[in-house]
């Protein structure tokens, strides 16, 4: 059996990024020509990790 390489979990801290499936839809409003919906999709999402993340004291 091989050993895994470092990072390769998807933790960061205490988010883990393995277990979040979806994060490639924001970015299908991208490649239909809106790229607004997209940034702003993105833009919601990172600031409602991050008050979350304060609230909880957690770091990234």
């Amino acid at each position: 059996m091989q050993a895994l390489p470092d990072g390769s979990t998807g933790l960061m801290g205490n988010f883990s990024m393995a277990n979040e499936p979806s994060f490639h839809i924001p970015y299908l409003y991208n490649l239909a020509g809106q790229p607004r919906k997209t940034q702003k999709l993105v833009r919601k999402t990172l600031e409602g990790i991050l008050k979350a993340a304060a609230r909880r004291r957690l770091s990234f």
